[in-house]
């Protein structure tokens, strides 16, 4: 079988009709693929969509399992899968029509082991409702330690890859790492791209995230909140080790800029949510004990080499920021 599409499902049943509807408009023969939907503990009306489409498609394997978050699921779809290649798109996203069996038919051969492609943000009001034309071509050749020195911004669903890539254990500490529940694309990226894959990337733009604000991307619970500091303190402490034991400079200054760039987000969480003082000082004093490199913006350091300056700054991004300077943003960019 050609390929195992992995769809990693909780709790989508307002958006996962149109996701599976896509699948199945890909030009892409039953035969050809698997669809494999990985219920991650959905508690509304997802598991009753994923058996209508069971009860109508030969190719559909329902695995349902306790609720583990997104790391987890993937995995579990990654284990089972038997298609020679896998893709992992997000339940609550979709492809535009063709768009797999052009990028496949045109473009993967058994010269490499990764297929990339392009993706568009949209809005849930923004939607495109018209026919859309598939085109693209090769923008790069090449192999995944070269391409980790200047590409690493992007997701697992803008991924073909070969399935002995995931299966054969090159994953130190599994392919998606329970750990996290943010960011987890990131680790997966350069991990992928340390054991050097043959990679192709095509400027095709068939895939549609959707903004959902109901997603843990932007959920902002105390406890999600309290997640996502401790799953940035994990990753930033993985990607250390990477940048101390890589003899590359090129491959080290890379991550080394993925480090820096979750600093800002990191900050924002920390200001958005309820950890204590007490909390605060333990967190930093991690990143410390794990000799994690400081931001290279200024204010940032500052708030990161004295703590306590986190708190009139939460002060600031609770009373200032959040009521009148991100309804500007928010409108700026709508």
């Amino acid at each position: 079988m050609l390929l195992s599409i992995i769809v990693p499902i909780y709790n989508q049943e307002k958006y996962l009709t149109r996701c599976l509807d896509s699948i199945y408009n890909q030009g892409l023969r039953e035969d050809d693929f698997e669809l494999l939907l990985i219920n991650d503990g959905s508690t509304d009306n997802s598991l009753a969509i994923m058996q209508y489409y069971a009860d109508h498609h030969s190719n559909v394997r329902i695995i349902s399992k306790d609720n583990e978050g997104l790391s987890a699921t993937r995995n579990r779809g990654i284990k089972e899968a038997v298609g020679d290649y896998i893709y992992m798109p997000d339940s609550d996203d979709y492809l535009i029509a063709n768009g797999l069996s052009y990028v496949i038919n045109n473009f993967l051969n058994d010269d490499i082991d990764v297929l990339m492609f392009y993706s568009q943000t949209v809005s849930p009001e923004k939607l495109h409702t018209i026919p859309e034309i598939v085109n693209g071509e090769i923008v790069y050749d090449g192999v995944g330690l070269d391409l980790i020195k200047s590409h690493i911004n992007f997701s697992a669903w803008n991924l073909i890859i070969q399935s002995n890539i995931v299966k054969n254990g090159v994953f130190t500490g599994g392919v998606f790492r329970p750990e996290l529940t943010i960011s987890e694309d990131r680790l997966f990226n350069i991990e992928l791209l340390l054991n050097n894959p043959r990679i192709r990337i095509i400027n095709s733009t068939i895939y549609r995230y959707i903004i959902n604000p109901l997603s843990q991307m932007t959920t902002r619970s105390p406890q999600r909140l309290s997640q996502h500091i401790q799953s940035y303190v994990y990753l930033m402490g993985v990607l250390q080790n990477y940048i101390d034991s890589i003899i590359d400079k090129d491959i080290s200054q890379s991550i080394s800029r993925v480090i820096n760039g979750l600093y800002t987000p990191f900050t924002n969480r920390i200001l958005a949510s309820k950890v204590k003082y007490n909390e605060l000082k333990c967190i930093i004093k991690r990143l410390q004990d794990n000799n994690i490199q400081k931001p290279n913006n200024r204010i940032l350091k500052l708030l990161f080499t004295y703590p306590i300056l986190l708190i009139p700054a939460r002060w600031a991004y609770k009373y200032c920021f959040v009521p009148f300077i991100l309804p500007i943003i928010k409108r700026h960019n709508a």
